[in-house]
């Protein structure tokens, strides 16, 4: 096998910090932001290998279910399209013209304004929306319990997953 181990992040750094290891390398297997499907797919996958992964997850999104703004902007952009979204930005928020050629440009955009401006613009998009669906599903906070009890680690992933250098350190703080 090409590799030592398959670790938690904490247990191979701990394993790194032993200089007697040898050459092979350590791998790590994580995943970001509490989705369901880190639940339902991937860990059960891990753990039929003998395997155990780190989840980060977004702890004030996964509590609240509620989704992330990225996600939410995404399905915004697939529901309304670039048009739509410049002209009603255009009517209730004070903006230049997103480069919202893409999917992918308007979510990097929107990662280059403030935390406040970014809130204000979703705001304006959501307004009048009827699907209340979640994007993309979260783990519940007993099946995020439920991967520790199973011998996964659990690490977090700030509140919200916000732009943290968009932020101010007090409120950087509180993510983290």
């Amino acid at each position: 096998m090409l590799f030592r181990s398959v670790l938690p992040v904490s247990e191979a750094l701990l394993r790194l910090r032993d200089s007697s290891l040898g050459s092979k390398p350590l791998v790590c297997l994580t995943f970001d932001d509490g989705y369901v499907d880190n639940f339902e797919i991937a860990a059960p996958l891990l753990e039929a290998r003998g395997l155990r992964g780190t989840f980060y997850i977004t702890a004030g999104a996964v509590q609240a279910q509620q989704p992330l703004w990225y996600d939410r902007a995404a399905a915004l952009w697939n529901s309304l399209g670039a048009q739509e979204i410049r002209d009603r930005i255009g009517e209730g928020v004070e903006v230049d013209a997103p480069g919202c050629e893409t999917r992918e440009s308007w979510i990097q955009w929107l990662k280059e304004v403030s935390d406040d401006r970014r809130k204000s613009i979703m705001t304006v998009l959501e307004r009048g929306a009827t699907d209340g669906a979640l994007p993309c599903a979260l783990m519940t906070a007993d099946q995020v319990r439920q991967l520790a009890e199973r011998g996964h680690e659990i690490g977090s992933h700030t509140l919200w997953h916000p732009i943290l250098t968009a932020m101010a350190e007090d409120e950087r703080r509180h993510e983290i």
